[in-house]
């Protein structure tokens, strides 16, 4: 198990692509993080990990971009809905945390908490450290159907845009074949 924070990964650098890379047609664990599922037989997934610092944390910017990448998803809901997507937000916050975010945000997708981390472990995710707390850093994988990621978004440079930038490839390679090799970075 990772014990430390990965180091963050600028965007463009061949870092940023060797993750995307690694990542890509790999399995997504079923962890279990009660009482949430993943149930990977019935429909594909859009998993975004987003920071989800405690309130008061001295991390204006990161707070407003966590409410722009939720905004954003939850503004395609219906483009979601049409496509059959279940759309995913993941991070280390609590139970009251997570309710507090989908009430203020009015969101419809599911926020699932992971404070140990266990799926950035289990792939290898990048992470970052505040106040001795490891969180997510924010990035988006597209999961097939059959639980095997179809494509990574990595570093998020502007997570607003993240659900149109989701969208968007979706609708040119829909739908994920899990089997195809490479597909658009």
């Amino acid at each position: 198990m990772q014990s430390a924070a990965t180091p963050a990964i600028r965007a463009g650098t061949e870092d940023a692509k060797r993750l995307c890379d690694r990542l890509r047609n790999r399995q997504f664990p079923e962890i279990p993080l009660p009482p949430f599922k993943w149930g990977f037989t019935d429909r594909p997934r859009v998993i975004y990990t987003y920071h989800g610092l405690p309130e008061g944390a001295s991390a204006n910017d990161s707070a407003a971009a966590d409410e722009a990448q939720h905004i954003g998803f939850r503004e395609l809901a219906r483009q979601w809905s049409v496509r059959d997507i279940r759309v995913i937000g993941l991070s280390t916050q609590s139970e009251a945390q997570r309710t507090h975010t989908v009430i203020t945000h009015w969101l419809e997708h599911e926020i699932v908490g992971d404070p140990k981390l266990l799926v950035a472990d289990a792939l290898r995710l990048p992470t970052f450290t505040h106040v001795s707390q490891r969180h997510y850093e924010r990035l988006v994988m597209i999961i097939a159907a059959t639980g095997r990621i179809a494509h990574v978004f990595y570093p998020l440079t502007t997570p607003g845009r993240a659900a149109f930038q989701v969208l968007t490839w979706l609708k040119l390679y829909s739908p994920p074949d899990p089997g195809a090799t490479d597909h658009a970075s």
